[in-house]
């Protein structure tokens, strides 16, 4: 049973209503009757359980019984995606939050092949829609942030004081994940992940000279929507394995 995100705090012994989406979810997709139970999220990240109580045309009344004990304290990465074709980039951010991703932010790079003048808004509320539903699934204490789109140079200047910074592309001199971990020590952590056709020289070397890490991804050449999920991952548990408690 997926969790579903309470916009105000709760408590045990206390009651919610769910509507609209939600409601229609567990309705024609659950098919939930009184008496099933749910998982809520309130305002502040907190996990609680609930009961069915009522169930009418409009809203469901949940009984809210106990709060659990939360178990996700995860590093805070930042992953600068090149906006991918349609689906792919879609496809990325279901997964990247579902791995536990803290945001993403769409990169505009030179070989970016996707042009979004007009429609960023637009696209941007798709994602978040993806990202919101990906968060209840993965029982994600929070929904990650998903910025507006931004240039190559616009990510690289955002992210000058993060002490964790990391391209995956070839360059000068390139590291392999653990070893730009010994070299950049922190809990918090930007990745910047290319489009189809990787960064240019160009940007390798502006990135690099704002703090980059070049980082190669094993003997195997990935797509960029899979790199985009399985790099992420690999970080968190890189992060979680030298830091534990100590992630912010």
């Amino acid at each position: 049973m997926p969790q579903y995100f309470i916009d105000h705090e709760c408590a045990p012994g206390t009651s919610v209503s769910l509507t609209g989406k939600d409601y229609h979810h567990l309705i024609h997709v659950r098919r939930v009757h009184v008496g099933d139970g749910v998982y809520l999220r309130d305002s502040v990240g907190s996990l609680f359980t609930g009961w069915i109580a009522k169930i009418n045309e409009i809203e469901i009344t949940v009984d809210i019984a106990s709060r659990l004990k939360d178990g996700e304290d995860t590093p805070v990465i930042v992953l600068g995606m090149s906006i991918l074709k349609h689906s792919n980039f879609d496809l990325v951010v279901q997964k990247a939050v579902e791995v536990g991703v803290s945001a993403i932010i769409p990169v505009v790079a030179e070989r970016t092949i996707i042009d979004l003048k007009g429609k960023e808004k637009e696209r941007r509320e798709r994602w978040m829609k993806i990202a919101e539903e990906a968060s209840k699934q993965s029982m994600r204490s929070s929904i990650p942030e998903i910025g507006l789109p931004v240039s190559f140079d616009g990510f690289i200047e955002s992210q000058k004081d993060t002490p964790v910074k990391i391209i995956t592309a070839p360059g000068d001199q390139d590291y392999t994940l653990r070893s730009a971990l010994d070299q950049q020590k922190g809990s918090r952590a930007a990745l910047l992940v290319g489009p189809e056709g990787g960064f240019s020289p160009e940007e390798i070397s502006r990135a690099v000279s704002g703090g980059f890490l070049c980082v190669v991804t094993g003997s195997t050449q990935m797509r960029a929507e899979t790199a985009g999920i399985v790099i992420p991952a690999l970080l968190r548990y890189e992060l979680e394995t030298r830091f534990g408690d100590a992630c912010e």
